[in-house]
């Protein structure tokens, strides 16, 4: 998953990240948006149940885009997991 994040996206910093017994489940992370001044944020989650936390039902990545002050403007899915051949498609 970190890979794929440092071949897509550049300079992100990690906010947050979780992990259990699997490995990493949650993981948030930004990065400086030069066209608004703002920033995007990035959100990991991986699919099943996970202890104190609301489970999943894809491996997906989402995103959402802040303007310079601070508001949500835009986001979605940004990738998905696909199980069968474990690669990430872009969405």
């Amino acid at each position: 998953m970190l890979n794929f994040l440092s071949e897509h996206i550049e300079g992100y910093v990690v906010l947050r990240e979780l992990s259990d017994v699997r490995g990493l489940f949650l993981l948030e992370a930004t990065i400086d948006d030069p066209s608004t001044g703002g920033k995007i944020e990035y959100g990991y989650t991986r699919k099943g149940n996970h202890v104190r936390y609301r489970g999943s039902t894809s491996t997906e990545i989402h995103h959402t885009a802040y303007d310079a002050d601070g508001m949500p403007n835009a986001g979605g899915l940004y990738a998905s997991l696909d199980e069968a051949s474990g690669e990430w498609i872009l969405k």
